[in-house]
């Protein structure tokens, strides 16, 4: 079984000083220019735009020249921004939940990484695993169980090797795994100090947090007051943006106040049919009683 992994359409480059906005320059008249200076390598861009982090992002025609992009496209941006640029790669780690994995002590639960190595050393997989590459999706200042979720960051030839087994051993005993996915829904999340389980209508912060870099300012400021500062969560001090889908204290949310299931509507009521004193049956018609005696006759009551 092979894995489906996406081919980049685009890249993105970074430039490392911040670029003010009015001088971000796209269109049709920048993405000539670097054409006519990507004219000897054999591949041209479609076009070019910047991203609301002050990225500039390259698309090529092709989507097999995207790999030539860091090696010619920072040299040319240097000459046309007089600012550096690198090249933005990103984690292309997959995530896999375990489920039922034994805490531990309650008042000092398994090292999530640790318990990860363990796992993968009794499931025979050599796979070279992330600096942490475990986590608990539980919290353990209200979560009262023995046993949780772990999810693991893995390497997409391992996830599929893991999520086609169905279930990873662990001291003998067969625990499920499933891919870890953004939930369809969400909790609510409030714009202003970026916690859960509020709006910012009732948010009681008086300054707001940025929900980029976790500092002190709007986030619509944060490419003008902190465009350089590294992604930080409010939420789960991860690095990443606080409203990402698949943060991790989102699904404990979720998974502590699942959404309340849609009301379906009550079909309409069937007509019944009433027996008549008598042993003479009638059908029941908008509250009146129509009644056929031996001899034919029908008599209506209202």
């Amino acid at each position: 079984m092979r894995s489906r992994t996406k081919v980049p359409l685009s890249a993105a480059f970074k430039p490392l000083s911040p670029i003010a906005p009015e001088a971000q320059a796209s269109g049709l008249a920048v993405v000539e220019h670097i054409n006519r200076l990507l004219a000897p390598l054999h591949f041209q861009l479609k076009g070019c735009a910047w991203s609301p982090f002050g990225n500039f992002i390259a698309t090529p025609h092709d989507s097999e020249d995207v790999p030539k992009l860091p090696e010619a496209l920072p040299r040319i941006l240097q000459d046309m921004y007089k600012v550096p640029f690198s090249h933005l790669t990103f984690d292309s780690t997959s995530f896999v939940v375990v489920y039922n994995l034994p805490l531990g002590p309650a008042d000092n639960w398994t090292d999530p990484s640790t318990l990860a190595l363990s796992l993968m050393a009794q499931n025979n997989i050599s796979e070279p695993l992330p600096a942490s590459p475990g986590r608990w999706l539980a919290n353990p200042d209200r979560y009262k169980g023995t046993s949780a979720s772990l999810r693991l960051s893995l390497s997409p030839q391992a996830k599929v090797t893991i999520l086609k087994s169905g279930s990873l051993f662990y001291e003998g005993r067969p625990h499920p795994v499933c891919a870890f996915t953004a939930a369809k829904t969400k909790p609510n999340q409030c714009r202003r100090c970026w916690r859960l389980g509020h709006s910012e209508a009732w948010c009681r912060r008086t300054n707001p947090v940025c929900g980029s870099c976790s500092q002190d300012h709007p986030s619509h400021h944060h490419n003008s007051v902190a465009p350089n500062a590294p992604h930080l969560c409010v939420l789960c001090k991860d690095a990443h943006p606080s409203w990402t889908r698949w943060c991790v204290n989102r699904h404990i949310q979720l998974a502590a106040q699942p959404p309340l299931p849609k009301k379906r509507p009550t079909a309409p009521a069937a007509l019944k049919k009433k027996a008549v004193p008598g042993g003479v049956v009638g059908a029941t018609i908008s509250g009146t009683v129509s009644v056929t005696d031996p001899a034919g006759d029908v008599t209506t009551i209202l």
